[in-house]
Parts: structure tokens; sequence; C-alpha cells
């Protein structure tokens, strides 16, 4: 949700009414509030922009007062060492729990917004992890 509201205070015209429609809501600034006064919850948001591109200045400071985020330039043609990037900034705001998010990267792609949330609490109701292990794992074959 976060990363569309990255995506929507960038956008305008069509495209923001649209996406707009789709989300249902337009303040992030209250969600983000409420992230941040939850100790249980961290939320990190990115955007990786491709060598060249640059973000309008009203827009970086948008990203940087209300999202808390910054633009990074990365290198898409050298798919190896952008997904390390992302990757490492993936794990490190997990805190390890999430390795190798991004597969595989285009070459064409110039801009990527990735927002990663950490989560550590207590369920109201505990999951009991033994009746989930019991039980097979089957995948699709398409």
């Amino acid at each position: 949700m976060l990363s569309a509201g990255l995506v929507l205070h960038g956008a305008s015209g069509e495209t923001r009414k649209e996406i707009e429609r789709a989300l249902g809501s337009t303040e992030f600034g209250t969600l983000i509030r409420q992230i941040e006064s939850d100790s249980s919850i961290e939320s990190a948001n990115k955007i990786y922009l491709a060598n060249g591109f640059t973000l309008k200045q009203n827009y970086q400071q948008t990203v940087a007062v209300i999202f808390k985020s910054e633009a990074q330039s990365v290198n898409f043609g050298d798919s190896v060492g952008t997904k390390k990037i992302i990757n490492d900034w993936v794990e490190d705001n997990t805190h390890g729990l999430i390795k190798d998010f991004v597969k595989g990267l285009d070459a064409d792609i110039t801009a990527l917004v990735v927002n990663a949330i950490y989560f550590k609490g207590n369920w109201v109701t505990p999951l009991e992890l033994q009746d989930y292990n019991k039980r097979d794992f089957h995948h699709s074959k398409s």
C-alpha cells in the first residue's frame, strides 16, 4: 500500500485518478504515522531509478517528508549488481527475513518502487505450527 502511495504522489491526470480509485484512500501520512507509533512494525520505502533519470524536486520532497524515502540511481543493465543492491536493502529492512526478493530485472526498467514491512508482535490467537507442518505442500504445474 505504501509503495502505491509513492507511485500515486508521482502521478497526475487520468493515471492518478485510476490509482486513487484502485486504492480507495490517499491518506498515507496518517497510515505512516500509525506505523511509526507501533513499535512492532517497521516500514521502509525506496525508489530505484535508472541512471540518467531524476525525480522532480517537489516529488523528491514528498518522497522524503511523507514516505521517509529517497531515490537511488542504479544500472538496471547490470542485473546482477542491481539485484544485489535491492536485495541487500530488502534483507536489511526485514531484519534478514526476506532474502533474494528480486529474482530478475529487465534492462529497460526506468523506475522500481520497493516497500518492505517488518512485523514482530504477538498474535491474539497464536498459530499452532505443528498443525501446519503436517500438511502436504502442492504447487500448480502451470
